[in-house]
């Protein structure tokens, strides 16, 4: 059944290498032109449900990946874009030092614990790779820093000031280096590897924090449908200086207007910048 739509391809090279040779005062060339136009269109389609086809099965397959995943996770409209290996530097998720993947997907992220020592045992049921730690919608997230560190080794920070179950959260990340990163053998053979021939996931290769700042703000820019992404990354430095720690906030909810938003982003990135500046000492 396969047989007719894996020809396609050599078919329509075959109608163009005819075109070409076919003179256009011939009644053959408008009926080449339409066969070669409507085959276009066949194998274009084809190709757009293809892509549903695997981003949907990307999804299946990072869900049965995760460890009580929740089950909103798994939704129609929603699409994997990007994977992310990341070192936890606040205490706000699990705990300081703590190796992280975060799942960035079109309207949501969801972080999770990499499982270490989850060697297949034969006869026993084999361990998921991820285990869930939260799940941070795109709408919930105010802001983004770039924290410029003084120290070299400290270079890949960044952090994000946000909404987890209603609580206000500062997150500080660094971008692991993944290559090395002490990663089990299940995780490198588990069904993941499946999804690694799309061109949205990341690769196993180092990831700089800038890339991992730009894909953030693009997926939260798309979301809220905002034409500028750079205004959503805020720069911190060490030259701030001591802050007081952010005690409370309260986050608009989705029925606000972009001008509310602007109007409070000041005081947002205000507190973020204490927050982040407190918490890098």
């Amino acid at each position: 059944m396969i047989r007719p739509i894996q020809r396609l391809p050599s078919v329509l090279l075959l109608l163009e290498r005819l075109l070409k040779y076919t003179p256009t005062t011939q009644i053959d060339y408008q009926i080449l032109t339409n066969s070669i136009n409507k085959l276009r269109e066949v194998a274009r389609k084809l190709n757009e449900e293809r892509g549903k086809t695997e981003k949907h099965l990307s999804l299946f397959s990072i869900v049965n990946s995760i460890d009580n995943c929740p089950p909103e996770l798994l939704a129609a409209h929603r699409d994997y874009l990007q994977k992310f290996n990341l070192i936890e530097l606040s205490q706000e998720l699990t705990g300081k030092r703590t190796h992280l993947t975060l799942f960035l997907f079109s309207d949501c992220i969801e972080i999770t614990k990499l499982r270490v020592n989850t060697w297949k045992t034969p006869g026993v049921k084999s361990t998921k790779s991820y285990k869930h730690v939260a799940l941070i919608q795109l709408s919930d997230i105010r802001s983004l820093f770039d924290i410029a560190s003084s120290s070299c080794d400290e270079n890949e920070q960044f952090g994000m000031l946000c909404s987890i179950d209603g609580q206000a959260r500062q997150l500080i990340f660094r971008v692991a280096d993944n290559n090395n990163m002490s990663i089990s053998r299940s995780h490198l053979t588990d069904s993941m590897t499946s999804l690694t021939s799309l061109s949205t996931i990341s690769s196993l290769n180092h990831t700089s924090k800038t890339e991992v700042l730009q894909h953030l703000a693009k997926a939260i820019a798309e979301e809220r449908c905002l034409l500028d992404k750079t205004s959503l990354i805020e720069n911190v430095g060490p030259e701030n200086g001591p802050f007081t720690p952010l005690s409370s906030m309260d986050f608009m909810s989705d029925n606000d207007t972009l001008s509310t938003h602007s109007t409070m982003s000041a005081t947002t990135t205000t507190s973020g910048l204490n927050s982040v500046g407190s918490a890098l000492r």
